[in-house]
């Protein structure tokens, strides 16, 4: 009889969790979709958040992946990742919705004017776990697009259920010494330069990329991946960057 009951409630969920699933791919459209007014945009994406947050942890069926919706399980950390871009009239505004297996979730909205924004305006790609003394951190990986080059990043981020998300924490090992709470790498438009972990987690590869020519000297908008390699390594909680790295 137990095993009935056990039966029964992972084909419900499952089927609760298709039917919102059905419901996010409906309103995806009418995000994207051509002709729609900004304002009908952002209200179904408003309306898509609220479908993601009631669908149940790891609900969400990748061999019907919805287009257009990007998902990632998250490295080291029970949490997902759910992240889309609304094209407006004049601007791309991101939505990224943070799941974990707790039943917490987190939003980071992102409506195009950066100045105004309490976290960071860009669309998060990955997420991936670590400790640093007896608190927990994840690497939140980001792609945000200008109008001549694009931008991939990495920030430091704690989750609490009452502060939010915190960016505050400086675990970053720049080159030179510095601490930071960020990393930024800026190349040419379209260029493909990679900003990613490797499988353990212990390591985070940086595409070099360096102008296609020295009058370009200074210019990001000009550089372009060389085939060599920066990372960051974890030591001890801390991530600290190397140059020139095996991939």
């Amino acid at each position: 009889m137990k095993k009935w009951s056990i039966l029964i409630l992972f084909l419900c969920t499952n089927i609760y969790a298709q039917s919102i699933q059905d419901s996010v791919a409906l309103y995806m459209n009418l995000t994207v979709g051509e002709g729609g007014s900004d304002s009908l945009k952002l209200a179904s994406s408003a309306k898509l958040l609220s479908f993601l947050k009631s669908m149940p942890y790891k609900g969400y069926d990748a061999t019907k992946a919805v287009k257009y919706l990007g998902h990632k399980a998250g490295t080291n950390v029970d949490a997902e990742l759910f992240s889309w871009s609304v094209p407006l009239k004049e601007k791309m505004a991101h939505y990224n919705l943070f799941k974990f297996k707790t039943g917490q979730s987190f939003e980071i909205l992102c409506k195009g004017l950066e100045d105004e924004e309490e976290y960071p305006c860009c669309l998060f790609y990955d997420i991936l776990g670590f400790s640093s003394g007896k608190k927990d951190y994840c690497v939140l990986f980001g792609w945000n697009g200008r109008k001549k080059s694009e931008e991939k990043s990495i920030y430091i981020a704690a989750f609490d259920e009452k502060k939010g998300v915190d960016f505050s924490h400086a675990l970053l090992r720049l080159k030179g010494g510095n601490e930071a709470v960020s990393y930024t790498l800026e190349y040419r438009k379209e260029a493909g330069a990679s900003l990613r972990h490797d499988k353990k987690g212990k390591r985070i590869l940086i595409d070099h990329a360096s102008p296609e020519s020295s009058r370009f000297e200074g210019l990001p908008s000009m550089y372009i991946p060389d085939g060599t390699f920066d990372a960051f390594i974890l030591e001890k909680g801390r991530w600290i960057f190397e140059e020139e790295v095996q991939w």
